[in-house]
């Protein structure tokens, strides 16, 4: 084979292989799903959505790349709350401090925008963002967010706006969902890093976010090995039956 054969054929396996991306990517629809929980007003609140699984969590405790603005007004607990893998808990009434939240808007300076960049890329199966206040004035979650196969240039993921129906006094917690219709994102591309930002219009400028949350899909290894293990157990218990 020429020289010239060769790279001929590699340039229309990899436009073959971009193209085949970019068409799984048209075919996918990202799916965003939201949930509202809300406290008495009187006790302490402390929402019950599905625990965060820390050990899969590719966030967890991995401080942002870059962040812009504020994250801890009327004395928030910043951004160091936000992948501490507790969403929780919600104060009574007006309050003075909210160490459970970070602060997230466009107003009085809050922070705008905040760039996760993963250790290693990885194919992402949903990412979930928690969210809420002590009341109904700050509860709304409205963002974008964006993802980077490379680190450096980011495309649209998804955004939200999702204001729930509180009754004044009463606290407000939030959950937002991203998930794809095909099971992962970015048409199963490994993503290096996820930026979400903040644009204008939340309720009373800026709102309450307590805990972002990002999942890989299983690798092909690890569903072996559960597989594995469930046949085990399935073979062991039939045995302690005969």
């Amino acid at each position: 084979m020429t020289p010239s054969i060769r790279v001929l054929k590699q340039v229309l396996l990899v436009t073959g292989i971009v193209g085949l991306i970019a068409l799984n990517a048209a075919q996918a629809t990202v799916v965003v799903t939201t949930a509202n929980q809300i406290g008495d007003g009187v006790n302490t609140f402390n929402p019950t959505f599905t625990p965060i699984n820390t050990a899969a969590d590719l966030l967890y405790h991995l401080a942002p790349s870059a962040s812009a603005g504020s994250f801890t007004l009327e004395i928030s607990g910043g951004i160091p709350i936000l992948n501490d893998g507790a969403f929780g808990p919600l104060t009574t009434g007006t309050v003075g401090s909210h160490p459970a939240l970070a602060t997230v808007g466009t107003g009085g300076g809050a922070g705008t925008s905040l760039t996760y960049t993963l250790p290693t890329a990885k194919v992402l199966q949903s990412f979930v963002v928690y969210g809420g206040w002590n009341d109904n004035g700050r509860d709304q979650q409205l963002f974008n967010v964006s993802y980077s196969l490379d680190g450096t240039s980011f495309l649209p993921l998804g955004s939200v706006d999702f204001n729930p129906t509180v009754a004044e006094k009463l606290q407000s917690a939030t959950q937002v969902t991203f998930t794809d219709s095909t099971g992962s994102f970015a048409a199963g591309v490994p993503i290096k890093a996820l930026t979400i930002t903040y644009p204008n219009g939340v309720e009373n400028g800026y709102a309450g976010v307590t805990e972002v949350a990002a999942y890989a899909v299983p690798e092909p290894n690890s569903i072996a090995l559960a597989v594995v293990g469930g046949t085990g157990l399935l073979g062991m218990l039939r045995r302690r039956k005969a």
